[in-house]
C-alpha cells in the first residue's frame, strides 16, 4: 500500500470513528518516531565518544589504549571503531 493510500485510509478511519484502527496508526507512528529518535541519539553519542577518545589518545600519544564499549556503539553505524579508523587509528576487535 502506498504512503498516500495509507494517509487517506488513516484519515478515513478517523472520520469514520474507527477508533481502534486510528489508535493502531498512532501507536505505529509513535514507534517509528521513537526509533528515529533513538538512532539519532545513538549517532550523537558515538560521535561524541569517538571525539573524546581521540582527544584522550592525542593527549597521551605514548600509550596504548584498551577501550570497552557496548554492543550498539560497535555494530551500528556510525560505529566508534569506524569513526576512529577514519581518523587514522588502528582498531582491533577482541572477542
Amino acid at each position: 500500500m502506498s504512503r498516500t493510500c495509507r494517509k487517506k485510509r488513516n484519515k478515513a478511519d478517523w472520520l469514520n470513528r474507527d477508533d481502534e484502527a486510528f489508535e493502531k496508526f498512532v501507536k505505529v507512528t509513535k514507534k517509528r518516531v521513537l526509533i528515529k529518535n533513538i538512532l539519532q541519539l545513538h549517532d550523537q553519542r558515538n560521535l561524541k565518544m569517538s571525539k573524546k577518545l581521540d582527544q584522550t589518545i592525542q593527549f597521551n600519544q605514548d600509550q596504548t589504549f584498551f577501550v570497552f564499549v557496548g554492543t550498539f556503539p560497535v555494530i551500528l553505524e556510525p560505529s566508534i571503531p569506524t569513526l576512529l579508523e577514519k581518523e587514522g587509528y588502528r582498531v582491533e576487535r577482541i572477542l
